[in-house]
């Protein structure tokens, strides 16, 4: 479940400056005050694509504030409006909350979900103020996945996935087939169909197509099912390119995590006998992420694994985070033969968050890492 940012940078950043000052919203002026509401929380959403997590917990303030727009007229533009953002708070609090390793607040999930739930039950959008129906739709699914409700979430995925078409759900559609244990073959066949589907689209959904591009490389790489067949590594340069569209698209305030595109074509390249360890100089020297950086140093021969888990300590990384970086540093050892370090890694990935890593044990089970 990856985020998605909708603003320009300046603005971005004067918005936070403001959240961060504990400058107080319009009280009198519904509308202004769900634009600055907007704002901020776009802003926020900004740092943390950045890797700046410290002013997360400053959207606490605001929740009050969009539930008292609500109150004064539930059922207008605007109180639909403020309904999809106090989701969005309610959504980046419990992140942060995972993020630090703490359980799900569960009333922070209730507010997300009846703040989703609103504009999807009256499929509308609220263009002012950047609220869409699908977008609702699929962050109200990510909500209820990540609480464990299972079935409102592929309920909610395939209802908009099918309506709309939307990437996101679309592309979470294709991440709860993997979720049994291991997922039937007609399963993984269904879902490397609909990760294909959700490449195509391009940056409409702005991460999903790339996130789902590197998808298709790696069902491909580790020949997942009878259905994976092409060229892996053109998958992977579709992932790259879709990436960089992303990022120009938003102002350079997300890449989607296009350093793991890379990291990927050197171990799919690696496996090969083709050892190209220019591909992750980039990476190390420029990447936003000091956990990337400090992956791409560690394979190719910089840093040791003692230096790696210093580097990894801080900032504290959000699980799908970790989990990228756990199965590279599988998947490497693996490569050259380190079972014990290899395990090791399996073993950390398995103790994340069973949701946050179902490509990854479906990759891994290729490999005969089992649970």
């Amino acid at each position: 479940m990856k985020a998605l940012f909708r603003t320009a940078a300046a603005f971005m950043l004067a918005a936070l400056a403001a959240c961060a000052t504990g400058m107080k919203p319009p009280s009198s002026d519904r509308a202004a005050t769900v634009t600055y509401v907007m704002n901020a929380v776009q802003s926020v959403h900004a740092a943390a694509g950045q890797g700046d997590h410290s002013k997360t917990a400053q959207l606490a303030q605001l929740l009050p504030t969009v539930k008292a727009v609500i109150a004064a007229n539930p059922d207008d533009i605007i109180s639909l409006a403020a309904s999809d953002y106090q989701g969005e708070i309610a959504v980046a609090l419990n992140g942060e909350r995972t993020r630090q390793g703490l359980p799900l607040d569960p009333q922070l999930t209730a507010d997300a979900m009846a703040g989703f739930g609103k504009v999807v039950g009256a499929k509308q959008d609220a263009p002012q103020w950047q609220v869409t129906y699908g977008n609702a739709a699929y962050r109200m699914g990510s909500a209820a996945y990540l609480a464990g409700d299972y079935d409102t979430a592929r309920r909610t995925f395939q209802t908009c996935a099918t309506e709309l078409r939307h990437p996101g759900c679309v592309n979470s559609l294709a991440d709860i087939l993997l979720k049994g244990s291991p997922p039937s073959g007609e399963d993984l066949a269904t879902a490397l169909r609909l990760f294909k589907d959700t490449a195509t689209t391009g940056i409409n959904g702005t991460c999903a197509g790339s996130f789902s591009a590197g998808t298709v490389a790696a069902f491909i790489h580790f020949k997942v099912t009878p259905t994976a067949t092409g060229n892996a590594l053109g998958w992977l340069a579709a992932a790259r390119a879709l990436a960089q569209q992303a990022k120009a698209m938003t102002g350079g305030n997300t890449d989607c995590h296009a350093p793991i595109v890379d990291v990927d074509e050197y171990l799919m390249r690696a496996d090969d006998g083709d050892l190209r360890p220019a591909l992750l100089e980039g990476v190390a020297r420029d990447a936003k992420r000091s956990s990337d950086r400090a992956l791409a140093e560690y394979l190719i021969g910089r840093i040791d694994e003692t230096e790696l888990a210093r580097r990894l300590e801080e900032p504290r990384l959000l699980p799908y985070e970790r989990c990228d970086i756990e199965f590279s540093l599988l998947w490497n050892a693996n490569r050259v033969g380190d079972q014990g370090t290899a395990r090791r890694h399996f073993a950390a990935l398995q103790a994340l968050p069973p949701l946050t890593c179902l490509q990854e044990r479906v990759f891994a089970r290729t490999m005969g890492y089992l649970p």
